[in-house]
């Protein structure tokens, strides 16, 4: 009996640690983004990943705005996003260490040019004491296996919000993605698109 107490005991523990890990992974992702420590992104970021989701949001977006997903039907418009090759240049500017800390910390990146209405409200603001409610980022993030997601900041509106995911990669919750809010996802194109025909 005190044996199968002991098992369920250190099952539990496990469990526990299991679903704090990605936690503490989001936590230093938070701190670096607040700290702008470069070094520090660079280990905690799979870039290719990240481009390849940013690109992939953008592109779609770029179909959007030019009215193309109308005209290239959806398998003309998956070729397109499947390719993601639309957005890549200008996803390579501003997807860097630096580029991505101001994008979790401000909503844009300083890379880019921001002609967005003084009126807009700012969307992001990712910070280390956001993930200090626990209880909180623990009901609103999502497990699978080696996966970890979560709509962040949580005191924002689900349409202001980034969904940030995480992957365990060699031992360590790594970005390999961000969600942009669909506001952002179409000012990210219209300067794509503008950078295009000039």
């Amino acid at each position: 009996m005190r044996l199968a107490v002991r098992i369920a005991a250190g099952l539990a523990v496990l469990l526990v640690l299991y679903a704090a890990w990605p936690l503490w992974g989001l936590y230093r992702i938070a701190d670096a983004v607040e700290r702008r420590d470069a070094a520090q992104l660079n280990r905690l970021i799979a870039f290719p990943e990240l481009r390849q989701s940013l690109s992939f949001q953008i592109s779609r977006a770029v179909l959007t705005i030019t009215g193309q997903d109308k005209r290239l039907g959806r398998l003309g418009s998956g070729l397109v996003m499947s390719l993601g090759a639309v957005a890549d240049p200008l996803v390579e500017r501003f997807v860097t260490p630096e580029g991505v800390a101001t994008l979790l910390a401000r909503g844009w990146p300083e890379t880019l040019p921001d002609d967005a209405p003084a009126a807009t409200p700012r969307i992001g603001g990712i910070r280390p004491a956001d993930i200090g409610n626990v209880w909180g980022v623990f009901a609103a993030a999502h497990y699978r296996g080696r996966s970890f997601w979560i709509a962040l900041p949580l005191d924002t509106p689900a349409a202001q919000q980034f969904r940030i995911r995480l992957r365990l990669i060699a031992g360590t919750w790594t970005l390999v993605g961000i969600d942009l809010p669909e506001e952002l996802r179409l000012r990210f194109a219209t300067v794509l698109v503008r950078d295009v025909r000039n």
